[in-house]
Parts: structure tokens; C-alpha cells; sequence
């Protein structure tokens, strides 16, 4: 029960974040996404295009983890509040499409870690380049953290 209870407001949380970043990029002109996964350990998120997917580092898979009360291992991610499960072929998940591209070619961003609070950290390991095939590679860090947290990271045109 409690996962469900979890999952419902994250959800909600996500959807009023999905309004208010529409709103924001109507207003601004700045282009938002949002991410939300529950991480345990390391991960490396990247970005290319209209693609997302993860590559594993450390203890359990993003929305794999389980709890005796609240989490029960096969969580979502949300890209801009849709929900997406990854399929693992070993450590790198298949990558998530999203019918938009995600990120302009070109671009330099702002990440920003908005939850949990006094976790680990969110890192911009690499900007997108041509070297590196326009690909933003960012660091979901909870290694010295116990058990696992849903972290949520924006990122902004800079």
C-alpha cells in the first residue's frame, strides 16, 4: 500500500512540475526537462537528441530497488511526467524515445538537483559535443546514501 501511496504522489508531484515547466518554457523560453528515478548506488543518465537511457555503475538498477514497505523493484522513470521502465541488456539500459528531441544540438545546461534533500549529488559529467555525439552524460550520485531516494533533476538551457 505504501508503494502505491508513493508512487501516486510522486506521479502528482511529476504532473504539477509537467504544468509548471510548461508554463515556465511558454513564458521564458526556456526549454525544461525533468527527470524522476528512484536510484540506489550510481548512475551515469545521458541525453542525445530525442533519447534517453542509463548507464549502471553501482548497487541496484534505477526503479529496481526493494524495500519491506515501500518500494517494490520495478519503478518508473518519468521523462516530463511519462512514464518509461527500462529494458537492461547487462548495465545500459535501451534508450528511452520521447517523440520530441530532448535536447538542441549546440546547447550548454543547467543541471539541478530539486529532490531529496541531504542526499548524494547530480553531476554534469560531459556537455553535448560533437565529439562525444551531441550526448549529455550526467551523474546520479547516491552511492554514500543508504538504501535508495527519488531524485529529480531539471535541466535548463543555460
Amino acid at each position: 500500500m505504501k508503494t502505491a501511496i508513493r508512487t501516486a504522489l510522486a506521479f502528482v508531484f511529476v504532473l504539477s512540475l509537467s504544468s509548471y515547466a510548461s508554463l515556465r518554457t511558454q513564458q521564458s523560453g526556456t526549454k525544461l526537462v525533468t527527470i524522476l528515478s528512484l536510484i540506489d548506488g550510481s548512475d551515469v543518465l545521458k541525453i542525445r537528441g530525442n533519447e534517453l537511457w542509463f548507464e549502471h555503475r553501482n548497487f541496484v538498477l534505477p526503479g529496481k530497488w526493494v524495500d519491506h514497505s515501500d518500494a517494490s523493484g520495478n519503478e518508473p522513470t518519468y521523462i516530463n511526467s511519462e512514464a518509461w521502465t527500462p529494458k537492461w541488456n547487462g548495465n545500459v539500459s535501451l534508450p528511452y524515445a520521447a517523440k520530441t528531441r530532448l535536447l538542441p544540438e549546440g546547447s550548454q545546461f543547467d543541471v539541478r538537483l530539486v529532490t531529496p534533500l541531504d542526499r548524494g549529488s547530480v553531476t554534469i559529467l560531459q556537455q553535448p559535443s560533437a565529439e562525444n555525439n551531441f550526448t549529455l552524460s550526467i551523474l546520479l550520485d547516491d552511492d554514500v546514501a543508504a538504501g535508495a531516494a527519488w531524485y529529480q533533476v531539471e535541466l535548463r538551457l543555460k
